[in-house]
């Protein structure tokens, strides 16, 4: 697995391109990537339009609760 940065320095961000494809089709689509820069969301500012409180997950606990670990599970051997 190679990694490509497609964008400029201003994103620290590498995205990992699979070791299936040749050579031609990772640079074919790092330079997708490159061209449709402004279509991702590097940061959660960067998507407009999209209320905080909506793509924001949280998990509902009660305040001052405390995490009770649960038993393990087993698996299932391989058939």
């Amino acid at each position: 697995m190679s990694k490509d940065n497609p964008g400029s320095t201003v994103y620290s961000s590498r995205n990992a391109i699979g070791f299936t494809l040749i050579e031609e089709e990772q640079k074919e689509l790092c330079g997708l990537l490159r061209r449709h820069l402004d279509t991702f969301a590097w940061k959660p500012t960067d998507m407009t339009g999209v209320l905080r409180h909506i793509a924001e997950h949280r998990i509902n606990i009660r305040e001052g609760c405390l995490p009770i670990r649960q038993k393990k599970r087993g698996q299932a051997p391989e058939r």
